[in-house]
């Protein structure tokens, strides 16, 4: 991580640089072995190539506060397949933001609402397929857990949509309880 004194940069737990106030997301590590990565809320900016080769990362969530991707912030990273962007406002970029086969096999999701306007924007209209967030919800079966207050709401999912059946001992990674996300470390 950066020294606590530097006047410049940042970094959080999982060693991702950031500028020193977290409005810019500099350099994700391309050797951090998670599948996911979701933007803190702070960030406005992605820098160019601040995802760079990171071929772990199947899946990076970008939140509503960014509004700007520089050059190839999102650059020839193999496993990406899903790509969230929360900001109803396409994002704005200087010239091509993302490069890579993985567009051929990436979906975007955005808000339903912006469903036609990302689909209309150059640099968005790359992604392979768009999709609203309310489908991304449904595939993860966050949906089910929200509507119905049974046994069911009780359940804890992979990230993938799966159903744990022994609680327990749960391994590190991510799932989902109650349609909110949670770590096991």
């Amino acid at each position: 991580g950066v020294d606590e004194e530097n006047q410049h940069y940042a970094s959080d737990e999982d060693g991702v640089l950031f500028n020193k106030d977290f409005t810019e997301i500099i350099l994700y590590p391309a050797g951090n072995t998670n599948k996911e990565y979701v933007i803190p809320e702070t960030v406005e900016t992605i820098a160019s190539k601040a995802f760079y080769e990171c071929d772990y990362l199947q899946t990076i969530t970008i939140p509503a506060t960014c509004t700007f991707i520089d050059t190839t912030g999102i650059y020839s990273c193999l496993k990406l397949t899903k790509v969230i962007a929360k900001n109803p406002t396409p994002i704005e970029f200087t010239s091509e933001p993302f490069y890579g086969s993985f567009l051929k096999r990436c979906t975007l999701y955005v808000p339903t609402e912006s469903l036609d306007n990302y689909k209309a924007t150059y640099g968005w209209d790359l992604f392979s397929q768009i999709r609203t967030l309310d489908d991304y919800e449904y595939e993860l079966g966050i949906s089910a857990t929200k509507k119905e207050e049974d046994s069911r709401s009780n359940r804890i999912y992979t990230i993938d949509g799966r159903i744990i059946a022994n609680t327990d001992n749960l391994k590190p990674g991510i799932y989902i309880k109650n349609g909110k996300k949670f770590r096991v470390r």
